[in-house]
């Protein structure tokens, strides 16, 4: 008897350790990401067991947004904003759509002269300007139109669709070669009724202006003038450790928190190694990846624009997930130093002006024959405190002055983070441009 009720005891014991096993091996399999893989992924370039982006997360069209728009109407005046106001991004959304039925249609560009530039700035049209060169397979992308044949690789910062002779023209500055370029198009033709002029204007065609980037768009009426409301106040901080837990951070990286053990440096910076996975994190919340080239190996699709995507994908469910108020943006791309390497760059935005948190990009990506191998990110996290407004120490009359007087450069309004403080100034140049 006593024997049976025994035997029965030790089977009831081995079942709950089996049970206890495979939840352990279900957890486990979990955290490394092997459902996902078996399930498959979206073959649009994404990545493998990497979630579909939601449209707060990861949209297209939120990769990259034009910071400054101006509109040439029929009779010649213009109206343009910047600068996150509201106007902007209704202008934006006003003329996407014509903008990808330009850039869809264009046929190969051809180089032209500066004048042609300027007086298709002139012209009946619409001027974006994304501070950053963008590349146009993937801008293509975000508006979805189809990409050009002749797009790959090429890039830009500053578009222009214009009327000419009954027809819709695309004009663009080469990100690489500064040269300027012209495409015919078979869009349809431009419809600026309803808008009206408000004094904006470029540089080039203001007197007085000899040293500054003849591309600015003069408003007239920057954030921080008495006339209009300041930018609203800021406050960044590292969230990691805080508002934002160590095993979500692991978890982005897909790395396991019962097995990549923690070690710390002397100097404060802690690693965690699975395999032939790194992850460093620094007190300042400084993250530095290296992975092992399978973690995030895209899926389908490994073009240039699927690059861009899967990059953006992978960084709006990271440090752009925990940037508070703030989003972050493609601010830069170039090859890598070796063969089948290509690295992005993304920085902080907010309310449609940049943040500038230091020297070089706050986020680096680098995919490396098909998947993401390198990751850098300075982590902030924004929130609006309802202090005050704040103001730039000079207008942009007062600015443009001075940068004439100190030699020439672009004035761009920005948000200073300076790790303590959040400030809003001007720089001479696009910060990390």
């Amino acid at each position: 008897m006593f024997w049976r009720f025994s035997k029965r005891r030790l089977e009831i014991g081995k079942n709950i350790l089996l049970v206890l096993l495979a939840v352990s091996a279900l957890f486990l399999a979990s955290e490394a990401g092997i459902f996902d893989q078996l399930l498959g992924a979206d073959p649009r370039g994404s990545i493998a067991g990497a979630p579909s982006p939601t449209p707060e997360s990861g949209s297209d069209s939120a990769a990259a947004l034009p910071f400054v728009m101006a509109v040439t109407l029929e009779d010649g005046s213009q109206m343009g904003e910047k600068y996150g106001a509201p106007e902007t991004r209704a202008l934006y959304e006003r003329f996407k759509t014509p903008l990808g039925e330009a850039l869809g249609s264009a046929g190969v560009p051809k180089e032209v002269a500066e004048d042609a530039w300027r007086a298709a700035l002139l012209a009946p049209g619409v001027f974006f300007d994304y501070l950053y060169g963008q590349p146009l397979a993937a801008l293509a992308g975000w508006l979805g139109t189809p990409v050009p044949d002749w797009a790959t690789g090429v890039g830009a910062r500053r578009i222009c669709i214009c009327a000419e002779r009954g027809n819709t023209a695309l004009y663009y500055i080469g990100a690489e070669d500064g040269k300027f370029y012209r495409c015919d198009t078979s869009a349809s033709a431009l419809q600026l009724d309803g808008l009206l002029p408000n004094g904006a204007g470029f540089v080039f065609a203001s007197p007085g202006y000899s040293h500054i980037d003849p591309y600015t768009l003069l408003t007239g009426k920057t954030p921080g003038l008495a006339d209009t409301p300041g930018l609203p106040a800021l406050e960044g901080k590292n969230p990691v450790g805080d508002s934002v837990a160590v095993a979500d951070v692991l978890t982005a990286f897909k790395l396991n928190s019962y097995v990549a053990a923690p070690l710390t440096e002397t100097d404060g910076t802690t690693s965690y190694v699975e395999g032939l996975r790194t992850l460093n994190l620094s007190p300042d919340g400084t993250l530095t990846y290296q992975g092992d080239g399978e973690a995030f190996r895209l899926q389908g699709d490994q073009s240039l624009s699927a690059m861009v995507q899967a990059a953006f994908d992978f960084v709006s469910r990271s440090a752009g997930k925990w940037a508070g108020v703030a989003t972050l943006q493609l601010s830069g791309y170039a090859p890598g130093t070796a063969a089948g390497q290509d690295v992005f760059h993304f920085d902080y935005v907010y309310g449609g002006v940049p943040i500038a948190t230091g020297t070089g990009s706050a986020v680096t990506v680098t995919i490396e024959n098909g998947a993401i191998t390198k990751a850098q990110m300075r982590v902030r996290s924004y929130s609006l405190p309802g202090a005050e407004p704040l103001h730039p120490p000079l207008t942009e009359l007062q600015e443009l002055a001075v940068i004439e007087a100190q030699g020439g450069g672009e004035p761009v309004l920005v948000y200073a983070d300076h790790g303590s403080d959040v400030a809003v100034t001007w720089y001479k140049e696009v910060p990390n441009g």
